[in-house]
């Protein structure tokens, strides 16, 4: 199995946990939304994985989206959730184990968008393959 492939079972893992427990009335899509996805929403894809042997480097992308008409505290709030849950994360899954930090936090204006307001968080991850 591809180290992309392991670490994005992973960040579902951690995804899948935070949809059941903390964050509510909000879907999160891999990649990219539907074009009729209702806001709030989340999408977070894996970019970048370098191979720095022994360990492997990747950069994971949460955008946070909600309407532009709205107040953004339930988008202010899964941002606070989604920053506890993976910044300073040290983690074993299977035969990987991983260390994530936050680097970039920022809010994008809807004047810059259509019809969202956005926050993006962008997050360090380090990548270790286990020997079972």
């Amino acid at each position: 199995m591809s180290i992309r492939k392991k670490l994005s079972d992973c960040i579902k893992t951690i995804v899948d946990d935070l949809k059941e427990k903390e964050v509510t009335r909000t879907e999160f899509h891999m990649n990219h939304a539907p074009k009729n996805a209702a806001t709030p929403y989340v999408v977070f894809r894996i970019e970048d994985i370098i191979n720095s042997s022994p360990s492997y480097n990747a950069t994971l992308k949460m955008m946070l989206y909600d309407d532009r008409n709205k107040t953004s505290e339930k988008n202010i709030e899964n941002a606070d959730i989604i920053r506890r849950s993976f910044d300073m994360l040290q983690k074993v899954h299977e035969d990987i184990a991983l260390h994530s930090l936050l680097i970039i936090e920022q809010n994008i204006p809807s004047e810059y968008l259509t019809d969202k307001q956005v926050i993006e968080q962008q997050y360090d991850i380090r990548i270790y393959e286990r020997n079972n």
